[in-house]
């Protein structure tokens, strides 16, 4: 099974909720920056698959300096 987190104050904090009892030994992979950032599950939803190659994060910038000007 795999669990999302972060760091916080030196100490792993997953995103979700668990039911693992205390003492469960766990391996924590550490992924570059740009790899640990995941597309919001909502846009996948309404996007559906994007191609490779696709720079999302910068079209999703591009449109909110539009939409804010």
């Amino acid at each position: 099974m795999t669990y999302h987190g972060h760091i916080e104050n030196g100490i792993v904090t997953l995103d979700e909720p668990t039911h693992l009892p205390d003492g469960t030994r766990v391996v924590v992979e550490v992924r570059s920056a740009a790899s640990s950032v995941e597309i919001h599950p909502e846009v996948k939803r309404f996007s559906g698959i994007l191609p490779k190659g696709v720079d999302y994060r910068k079209i999703y910038c591009e449109a909110l300096a539009i939409k804010h000007q």
